[in-house]
């Protein structure tokens, strides 16, 4: 059950996070409406915390049986703040990032709002966990 529960939420995020993203380079929001790119990573964030936890403690390919909270917690946050790093590191490399002036604060700004969806992953997944049993 909390299987099932956890991937409709990864399937669902992963499918906004693809169609605002769709969006947003088709009109140019990125560039128009200043926080779009802040909701844009918070929601990315969110997706990327929640494969990982299905990942570590649902799936055949590593399945971990303890649920404790700061294993969970670990996961989530790390987990998704490396894949951030990575995806600055990609933005900064192929030249779509902002503009050098901006770029390191656009870039802690991302960093939080992927942990910012990191933190709501944890809390669903938590939240699964209790309701469905560890």
């Amino acid at each position: 059950m909390k299987n099932a529960i956890l991937l409709r939420l990864v399937g669902i995020a992963a499918i906004v996070v693809f169609l605002l993203h769709m969006t947003a380079m088709y009109l140019h929001l990125y560039w128009t409406i200043i926080w779009f790119d802040l909701v844009v990573h918070a929601l990315g964030g969110l997706w990327v915390a929640l494969t990982l936890l299905w990942l570590v403690f649902h799936s055949n390919y590593e399945r971990l049986h303890v649920f404790r909270g700061l294993g969970v917690f670990l996961v989530a946050t790390i987990g998704t703040l490396a894949v951030g790093i990575v995806w600055e590191f990609f933005e900064l490399v192929t030249d779509t990032a902002v503009s050098p002036e901006i770029y390191r604060i656009d870039t802690a700004f991302d960093l939080l709002m992927d942990t910012t969806g990191a933190l709501i992953a944890y809390s669903f997944f938590i939240k699964i966990r209790d309701s469905h049993g560890a």
